[in-house]
């Protein structure tokens, strides 16, 4: 038997990946997650063989791998992330995933996708790979790009802005009149646009883009 693990908080892919997962496979026993760290709160389960990584309102998705692969090494890690630009899911790729799709993925491009993982080979959607193609031929680095490139809200600007200049979640909360779990998950979506994991590359980022702030 199969021991499929889901993580993310939204309901609507959940059912989707599920439903897929029904009209694919026989034998399996799917575990759902809202947050990665839930996995750690449960008792009793059992070594995923396939790993779906969606969204966590805590941690953006390569973080989740990187932390995954460490703790189930054997498993295999399909990524859909609706945020992060098709050209950049290479980086998922150099973390050790085994799949990945984009927000230009459809039905088709999934259900293709756990065939192709669970066969042993990794996907990557050909849209996708033609942005890749692209990014390579451009020249251009994530980190050098300005925030219009990543379509960042006003928000998620505000909110960066205030962690490069040394604010901590609480008084950027209090500062916007937001709750902290508010500030956090926008940070976690701003690290995700930007491929970056600290402040330190977020100032960088900012310096490098202050033009478009």
């Amino acid at each position: 038997m199969l021991n499929i693990f889901i993580i993310d908080h939204r309901p609507i892919p959940r059912f989707g990946i599920r439903y897929l997962l029904n009209q694919s496979l026989k034998n399996f026993q799917l575990h759902d997650f809202n947050s990665v760290n839930e996995i750690s709160s449960r008792i009793n389960l059992p070594t995923p063989n396939l790993i779906f990584i969606g969204a966590d309102p805590e941690l953006p998705g390569i973080q989740i791998l990187q932390r995954l692969k460490r703790v189930f090494c054997d498993s295999r890690f399909i990524v859909y992330d609706l945020e992060t630009k098709a050209g950049e899911g290479v980086k998922f790729f150099r973390s050790g995933a085994h799949g990945f799709l984009s927000k230009l993925s459809d039905l088709d491009s999934l259900s293709q996708c756990l065939k192709t993982v669970m066969d042993g080979k990794l996907y990557l959607d050909a849209k996708d790979l033609t942005m890749i193609l692209e990014e390579i031929l451009v020249g251009s680095k994530p980190s050098q790009r300005s925030f219009r490139q990543f379509t960042l809200s006003q928000r998620q600007k505000e909110i960066a802005s205030l962690f490069a200049k040394g604010m901590g979640t609480s008084g950027i909360a209090k500062k916007l009149g937001l709750s902290p779990s508010t500030v956090s998950t926008v940070k976690a979506k701003v690290y995700q646009k930007l491929n970056i994991n600290n402040v330190v590359d977020l100032k960088s980022t900012l310096a490098q883009t202050r033009s478009d702030l």
